[in-house]
């Protein structure tokens, strides 16, 4: 978020050649989003190859034992969705992404009101 970025009133009214129209007003409430691309787990993450064409690998490495992953297009339809039990120092997931449609797909992690997201391209 932008930090000059804040919340309040907008005003919109019609103008033409007969004169000014009714006013009519919104009230706009600015929220602190994690955005794509911005993490708060306390986990270490890797995701590769992105781009991917075949078999995508995630990599966490830290304390959450617990994330609950899901795999969304930009139209917010969820695609894939699992509950990791990470179990290991060094955990691995593989997911085949053959069967998803070229395009651009939001990889998100959570745990709790901790996230992780990223980006992923699909070939």
């Amino acid at each position: 978020m932008s930090d000059t970025a804040h919340s309040g009133n907008i005003v919109v009214q019609g103008l033409n050649e007969c004169g000014g129209g009714f006013g009519s007003e919104k009230s706009l409430l600015v929220k602190n989003c994690i955005g794509i691309g911005q993490h708060s787990l306390s986990s270490a993450i890797r995701i590769f190859p992105n781009p991917v064409s075949g078999e995508l690998t995630i990599g966490i490495t830290g304390k959450e034992k617990e994330l609950e992953l899901t795999i969304s297009d930009l139209n917010g339809i969820v695609h894939y969705s699992e509950k990791l039990l990470v179990n290991s120092a060094d955990f691995r997931k593989k997911i085949s992404m053959s069967g998803f449609t070229r395009g651009v797909y939001l990889l998100k992690l959570s745990s709790n009101d901790r996230l992780y997201r990223e980006k992923v391209i699909v070939q």
